[in-house]
């Protein structure tokens, strides 16, 4: 007997000895109850915290844009008001 023959009559076994193997009554429904009753992963907290800092972070780059845009209009004035006192 070769080794393929023998692997295929060892297959054969193994497959009449399990054909009457089968999972219990209602175990499919078990399983599913406890996979919906698992806790769920909790990502979306983190989610939640790092889209507060990028709010937070876009809030203070617009205080800062402004304050900036405001001090170079005040010393873009200033120095306008000063060719304009010149002769």
């Amino acid at each position: 007997m070769t080794l393929e023959r023998q692997q295929d009559a060892r297959l054969e076994r193994l497959a009449r000895a399990t054909d009457d193997l089968a999972p219990p009554e209602g175990f499919e429904d078990r399983v599913m109850v406890a996979v919906y009753r698992a806790p769920q992963p909790r990502a979306w907290l983190g989610r939640l915290a790092l889209l507060g800092c990028f709010a937070a972070a876009a809030g203070t780059a617009v205080l800062v844009s402004r304050t900036e845009q405001r001090q170079l209009d005040t010393k873009t004035l200033s120095v306008l008001d000063g060719l304009e006192d010149t002769p």
